[in-house]
Parts: C-alpha cells; sequence; structure tokens
C-alpha cells in the first residue's frame, strides 16, 4: 500500500512539478555517487531514471542539513531510503563534508570545487564497497535558440562501477542525464525541482 502511494504520488509530482538532478537512488550528487552536498529546507526533487529497470525517487530538505529520499524501483522493488546530514558546507578553505545512510550502507562523502570542475571522494561499506568518488566539469553555456544551457560532463566509481554521462538543464527546473553504467549500458534519468 505504501509502495503503490509513493508510486502515485512520484507519478503526481513528475507530472505537474519541476527540478535539478539527483542520483539514481535520489540522494544530491553526480549518477550513483552522492556529493557532500543536500538539498536546502523545504527543497523537493522527483526523478525518474531509466536503465534496465525504473527507479523513481522523491527527495527533500528538511532543516537546515539534512536530506532524506525516498526510491523503489517499479519492477518488483522493495521501498528504499537515503539520509544524507551536512555536516560541513563547502568553503574557500575547506571541502564539503557529509555523512549518509543509502539502504543501510554508511558512507562519508567529500567535495570540492575547482573552477568549473567539482570533486567528491569517499569512504563507505556495502554498495559502496570502499572508497567511490567523482568529478564533474561545467561546459560553456550552449544555445537553443532563445535558451541557453549549460551542460555538465560527470563521471563517477562507487567501488565497482565506473560511469559517464552528461546532464543537461532543459528548463528552470528540469533536467536530463544521460548516462552510461559501467560504460556497458544506458540509462536516462529526468529530475524536477521545486521549494516548498
Amino acid at each position: 500500500m505504501l509502495r503503490r502511494l509513493l508510486i502515485s504520488f512520484m507519478l503526481l509530482a513528475l507530472s505537474i512539478t519541476p527540478a535539478w538532478a539527483a542520483t539514481v537512488t535520489g540522494s544530491t550528487g553526480l549518477i550513483v555517487v552522492p556529493e557532500a552536498d543536500i538539498l536546502g529546507p523545504g527543497g523537493f526533487e522527483a526523478s525518474l531514471h531509466i536503465a534496465h529497470n525504473a527507479i523513481m525517487s522523491l527527495s527533500l530538505g528538511i532543516f537546515d542539513h539534512v536530506e532524506l529520499s525516498l526510491y523503489t524501483p517499479l519492477r518488483n522493488g522493495d521501498l528504499e531510503y537515503t539520509a544524507k546530514v551536512l555536516l560541513n558546507a563547502e568553503s574557500a578553505t575547506f571541502p564539503g563534508v557529509a555523512i549518509g545512510v543509502e539502504s543501510g550502507d554508511v558512507y562519508i562523502a567529500l567535495s570540492r570545487s575547482f573552477g568549473r570542475m567539482r570533486g567528491t571522494l569517499g569512504f563507505g561499506n556495502g554498495g559502496f564497497r570502499g572508497i567511490f568518488g567523482g568529478i564533474s566539469y561545467q561546459l560553456n553555456p550552449v544555445y537553443f535558440g532563445k535558451m541557453q544551457t549549460a551542460p555538465k560532463l560527470l563521471l563517477d566509481y562507487n567501488g565497482h562501477l565506473l560511469n559517464g554521462g552528461i546532464r543537461i538543464p532543459l528548463a528552470s527546473r528540469l533536467e536530463l542525464d544521460a548516462s552510461f553504467i559501467d560504460f556497458d549500458h544506458t540509462m536516462i534519468g529526468l529530475t524536477f525541482k521545486t521549494q516548498f
């Protein structure tokens, strides 16, 4: 019953709510690797990622430094969760630091921007299998008619899969991810964001 309610709410949110992009599990980050960032208080994201199976997620920023997400594969999947706490926001002298839990697996992530590039390095157990990390690179803006968009190239490694892709803003609150999971199969994702 809860799974059906979540799926119904996700479909409604995807149909009416604009947003940014999230990882496959809904946590703010790259393709499958979380970064040391969170949604701000009242920030809401709804995502759909399609590869071999479709995965839907809902994420909510609560308080000043806490992000919660629920996600589920649409075919034969259980309702799973992520929770992330930002311990230190990135500053001129220190990287951002966050700790999180993803379906029982615990991790710590450090993220730092270097001009148009941003790097993340972390350590976790379970699905993260030790050291994980990734980078994103902000490309120059591209114009499609009157619309300007600034895509990001993404590369991440979660301890066993090396993934690459691109994140393209399609509208002010809508982003498209096109990724190669382990450079073996493709995944397409759409993420919508709003603020409560």
